[in-house]
């Protein structure tokens, strides 16, 4: 029988403070919220949507993000 693995806490397991995420979509909705979570926990953030001036307001209200316009459907 094999050991039981080790137990460690949530923020452990899931801690992105560093990392480098790119978001598709990070301009509305779930994106938006997704790309939010990824800046408040720490993590460097670049969004992709395919509307220049959302990817700017976006940008903007996730406190200056780099955001790169791409069409990612196809």
């Amino acid at each position: 029988m094999s050991e039981p693995l080790p137990s460690s806490p949530p923020a452990s397991l899931f801690d992105v403070a560093g990392k480098h995420v790119v978001v598709t979509g990070g301009t509305r909705g779930i994106g938006f919220m997704i790309a939010k979570g990824f800046v408040d926990a720490g993590a460097h953030v670049l969004i992709a949507a395919r509307k220049a001036d959302q990817l700017a307001a976006a940008s903007t209200e996730l406190g200056g993000v780099p955001a790169v316009v791409a069409d990612l459907s196809t």
